[in-house]
C-alpha cells in the first residue's frame, strides 16, 4: 500500500522546502516568459530559506486577521503565533465555480534557521506529512511519518546533476 495523504478537507502543511548556505547559487538573470514566479523578494541573500505551502480553510484565514475589518492577501506576511517567524505569503484560491471554493492554498516565504550539523548547501523537502486525525494505519503507534529529501550542493550546476534537472518541463 502506497503513502496516503490526509484529505483535503483537513487544514495541513502539505510540503516544505528549505536551502542552506546559498552563496553558491545564482541570481536569476532572465525569466522565463511561460513560467509564474511568486512574487518573494529578499533585501540580501539570506543564508537559509523555507518555503511552506499550507492549506487552509478562508474562514481560518479571516479569522487570524489582526485588525477588525481588515483584509489580507492575495500577497501578504503572515505571523506564526508559536514561532514568532514571519513568512511572506500568498494565497492562492480555485478559479470561480470550482470544487473546494471554501479552501486556500497559502505559500508562505521566509529565512531559514541553519539547523545544527548542516555545514554546506543543500536543499531538503518534506512533505507526505501525516495528520493527526488521519494516521497511518502502518506506523507505529503514536508516531508520524513523512517523506524527506536531501541533496547537498555546492552550487545550481551541481545541483542539476544531481537532481536530474531542476527546471522540469510541464507534460
Amino acid at each position: 500500500m502506497g503513502k496516503q495523504s490526509a484529505p483535503l478537507q483537513v487544514e495541513q502543511l502539505l510540503f516544505q522546502f528549505d536551502a542552506y548556505w546559498l552563496a553558491g547559487l545564482r541570481l536569476l538573470q532572465k525569466p522565463k516568459q511561460d513560467r509564474p514566479y511568486l512574487p518573494f523578494a529578499f533585501e540580501h541573500i539570506p543564508t537559509g530559506l523555507t518555503i511552506a505551502a499550507r492549506w487552509w480553510r478562508k474562514s481560518s484565514v479571516v479569522s487570524s486577521i489582526d485588525r477588525p475589518s481588515g483584509t489580507t492577501g492575495p500577497v501578504t506576511q503572515v505571523l506564526n503565533r508559536k514561532t514568532g517567524r514571519i513568512a511572506n505569503t500568498i494565497f492562492l484560491g480555485p478559479p470561480p465555480g470550482f470544487p473546494l471554493q471554501d479552501w486556500v492554498l497559502a505559500l508562505e516565504c521566509g529565512e531559514a534557521k541553519i539547523p545544527d550539523g548542516v555545514t554546506e548547501p543543500s536543499v531538503v523537502l518534506l512533505g507526505g506529512l501525516d495528520h493527526p486525525d488521519y494516521p497511518d494505519e502502518e506506523a507505529e503507534r503514536g508516531s508520524s511519518d513523512a517523506l524527506m529529501l536531501m541533496y547537498p550542493s555546492k552550487a545550481d550546476d551541481d545541483l542539476r546533476s544531481r537532481m536530474g534537472s531542476i527546471d522540469l518541463s510541464p507534460t
